[in-house]
């Protein structure tokens, strides 16, 4: 299974490199025959990180989107797949998830159909010691996949 560390994006450079890699499949489907279906990578995992907050990375269908996010000061929740508006059916369907004593979370997804999903969840403070006065705030970690039509439907005759 390999494992992609994508550069993340700004939500315009996101659309426009959809639009890029719609565009260059166009002939490379004619080449192949009318009608003809591209799959994804069987196996390609895209990877969210801390560092990914507030990005915009772009996968395809069939991929796996893993949010590994690392405690330390926080206690991380699993990461929620949230509807976008105007989305008729989801674009990710959640696979597995879990968290750790020590505020580590990672959460698996399954990129199902085409469109833009953004992903969320939120830190806490991880308190050591009662005795200790803690502080009450909530970090909200953010991402959204983008996943563009690669397969331009047939001409019609």
């Amino acid at each position: 299974m390999g494992v992609v560390m994508r550069k993340h994006l700004g939500s315009s450079v996101a659309v426009a490199v959809g639009l890029a890699v719609a565009a260059l499949a166009a002939p490379a489907v004619g080449a192949i025959g009318a009608g003809a279906a591209s799959t994804a990578p069987i196996g390609t995992v895209v990877v969210l990180t801390n560092g990914s907050n507030g990005s915009t990375v772009v996968a395809t269908v069939g991929e796996t989107v893993v949010v590994q996010l690392t405690g330390g000061p926080l206690h991380w929740s699993e990461a929620s797949a949230v509807p976008t508006a105007g989305s008729a059916a989801p674009v990710l369907a959640f696979v597995s998830g879990s968290t750790s004593p020590n505020g580590s979370s990672t959460t698996t997804f399954r990129v199902v159909r085409t469109g833009s999903a953004q992903l969320q969840a939120t830190g806490a403070p991880t308190c050591t010691s009662a005795a200790v006065a803690c502080a009450t705030y909530v970090v909200l970690w953010h991402a959204t996949v983008a996943v563009p039509v690669v397969d331009p439907p047939s001409p019609v005759a």
